[in-house]
């Protein structure tokens, strides 16, 4: 969300922080999902795979769904997020939208690399590979549509404004706990100088 709202307030240090961040994030996912690959290859045939889940990632109708869930998932992190209300059913839909598939193409990216040498026969590198890319392709249209519908939310809910989301109110601000406690240190004379 790092991003959006970054985008939406025009501040370039957000944004950048919060796309290198989910970068990263999906590098790891997509590692996991190559490691789990690697680890069940010699299990495929008896696995089936791929199995009917893993092929349909990335027919148009099973895209559709999961772009209908990224743009909840994007719009309900806003909306809890601008309302101080942070729900994990809203990081239950965006992970739900991008954890799938991105495992899904790691786990049929390292088939490719390593299920020739424990398959006893041919290994369709052609559909795993097509798997395998549609797989990342959903990952990205879903961040889009997740990252786009947050940016409009915050964008409409600032009204133009940096700060609207989130305000604190000044007696849960901890800077301003500590400055306050500091000068009533001082005026009790209880000061550590």
């Amino acid at each position: 969300m790092g991003a959006s709202y970054g985008l939406a307030i025009l501040d370039q240090e957000l944004f950048l922080t919060g796309v290198r961040n989910v970068t990263i994030a999906l590098l790891i996912i997509v590692s996991l999902g190559a490691l789990i690959g690697v680890i069940f290859a010699p299990f495929a045939e008896a696995l089936l795979w791929p199995s009917d889940e893993m092929a349909t990632r990335g027919v148009y109708l099973e895209m559709m769904f999961g772009a209908i869930i990224a743009i909840c998932g994007g719009a309900s992190v806003a909306i809890a997020e601008s309302n101080e209300d942070l729900s994990s059913v809203a990081g239950v839909a965006i992970s739900s939208a991008l954890v799938p598939p991105a495992v899904n193409s790691g786990i049929c990216f390292a088939y490719l690399l390593v299920g020739d040498y424990f398959s006893k026969n041919d290994v369709d590198t052609g559909l795993f590979f097509r798997i395998a890319t549609s797989s990342l392709g959903i990952v990205i249209m879903n961040s889009f549509f997740i990252y786009a519908t947050a940016w409009v939310i915050f964008r409409s809910r600032s009204g133009g404004s940096r700060f609207l989301f989130k305000k604190m109110d000044e007696s849960h601000d901890p800077l301003k706990k500590l400055e306050r406690k500091r000068k009533d240190s001082i005026l009790m004379g209880t000061a550590k100088m």
